[in-house]
């Protein structure tokens, strides 16, 4: 059995720290998840936003792997409202949502949540750094796919090439 210690290290070697920014407009509630995640060595805390302004300008400036963030606010924004934002965009930060709100419709209408958490105050740490781990492992995969297909682009170009070449060659003979 590996412990705590040895199962995070073999998680950062593969996939690398989840770098996230925690948002919510309760500064209570970002100190708790903040609280929660600071013993997982793969979890890299590099923002927190009590705002949304706060919330766009660090993900715009940090480039997160992961925001979490709750749906329902009292400003301009919800965090629905930037989520659907950055789900417009090619790459974007994954997004794990923390609520009191048990609304699971709006959890799974955008690409870019990949968890959903109701019930806030009755998570733990664990839980919550299992949602991120996985957003993150996404992520990584996502990371490989685009890798694999440029890789699987400059091999279809190397051929064409090749075959451009023997055209040119064979109408000059």
């Amino acid at each position: 059995m590996k412990t705590k210690q040895e199962v995070q290290k073999i998680i950062m070697l593969y996939i690398g720290k989840a770098n996230i920014i925690i948002a919510d407009d309760e500064v209570r509630t970002c100190e708790q998840i903040e609280s929660m995640l600071k013993g997982y060595s793969y979890i890299n805390i590099i923002g927190i936003a009590n705002t949304d302004e706060e919330e766009i300008k660090l993900i715009e400036e940090l480039k997160p792997d992961v925001v979490v963030t709750d749906l329902m606010r009292n400003h301009e924004f919800t965090g629905l409202d930037i989520i659907k934002e950055y789900a417009e965009k090619e790459i974007s930060p994954k997004f794990v949502v923390v609520s009191f709100s048990p609304n699971y419709s709006l959890c799974h209408r955008y690409k870019n949540i990949t968890n959903c958490i109701h019930k806030f105050p009755e998570i733990n740490g664990s839980e919550l750094a299992y949602k991120i781990l996985c957003a993150k492992r996404i992520i990584w995969k996502e990371e490989q796919d685009r890798l694999i297909l440029k890789e699987e682009r400059q091999h279809f170009l190397e051929k064409v090439t090749k075959i451009i070449v023997w055209i040119i060659i064979i109408i000059n003979i």
